[in-house]
Parts: C-alpha cells; sequence; structure tokens
C-alpha cells in the first residue's frame, strides 16, 4: 500500500501547477533544453502508473480483488481480538489450575 502512495505522489509530482513541477520545469527551462511541462508530467505518470501495475501484479493484488472483502474483515478482527487485553486477560495461565465448580442446591426443592 505504502508504494502505491508513493509512486502516486510522484506521478503526481510533476504536475506543471505542482510546486516540484514548477521547479522541475523552471531548473530544464533554464538549461535551455527544449521541453513540455505536459511531456515531463505524463512521461512520469506514465512510468509511476506502469510501476504501479506490476507492484499490484506481483504483490497479489489479482488475488485480494477476486476475494471476499468479509473474509478479511474477519480474519482482521480475530487477529485483532487475539492480542487485546482483554483477551489475554481470559486466557487462563499454564500453571493455573481449573476454577472449582460448587454445586449450587436450591432449598425450594
Amino acid at each position: 500500500m505504502g508504494m502505491m502512495v508513493v509512486h502516486g505522489a510522484q506521478a503526481g509530482g510533476f504536475s506543471p501547477i505542482a510546486v516540484y513541477g514548477v521547479i522541475v520545469n523552471g531548473i530544464v527551462a533554464d538549461t535551455g533544453f527544449e521541453s513540455s511541462p505536459l511531456a515531463i508530467f505524463l512521461a512520469s505518470f506514465i512510468f509511476n502508473l506502469l510501476i504501479a501495475i506490476v507492484l499490484f501484479i506481483v504483490l497479489g493484488g489479482r488475488k485480494l480483488m477476486s476475494s471476499r472483502i468479509g473474509h478479511f474483515v474477519e480474519e482482521a478482527a480475530e487477529a485483532r481480538m487475539s492480542v487485546s487485553a482483554g483477551a489475554r486477560a481470559a486466557r487462563p495461565s499454564p500453571s493455573a489450575s481449573p476454577p472449582a465448580t460448587k454445586s449450587v442446591r436450591s432449598s425450594w426443592a
């Protein structure tokens, strides 16, 4: 997920209206090279889009998209509950003996 965010930010960073894009376009113009701010932006955008697609495929994005979301939500909830303070307190310690049960008889009988 972090890689996708970075590539998205990098793709948008070369936009002619972004601060970084204005700086880069100004430096390129000062060097005397002919360039188009739109061409620089589109080259960066397409490159980062392709890298993001490769990352999505390689890191199992197709499998995640085809799976049920509910299954992942259940797994995440179970994982969170198993490490919560309440779950740890409810687990019996290995040295503790099980609690004794008392038979309570009703005096009404």
